[in-house]
């Protein structure tokens, strides 16, 4: 698994919950880009719940990575 580091667990429930509330697919994803980051957030619906939440770093322009 994977998790945000650094930012409150409100708002990541609040982000993966708006993700899962815009589309009614089997999941969903959404590429954000936050300062030298690019992350996809995905989100895996189970019926009428959230099955499974996470981000994903696709890249960085840190070199300590």
């Amino acid at each position: 698994g994977s998790a945000f580091i650094g930012v409150s667990p409100e708002f990541e429930m609040a982000i993966f919950t708006i993700l899962f509330l815009t589309s009614t697919a089997k999941s969903s994803t959404a590429v954000v880009n936050l300062d030298e980051y690019q992350l996809e957030l995905v989100v895996y619906r189970h019926g009428r719940s959230i099955g499974t939440a996470y981000p994903k770093l696709l890249s960085s322009n840190n070199r300590h990575l």
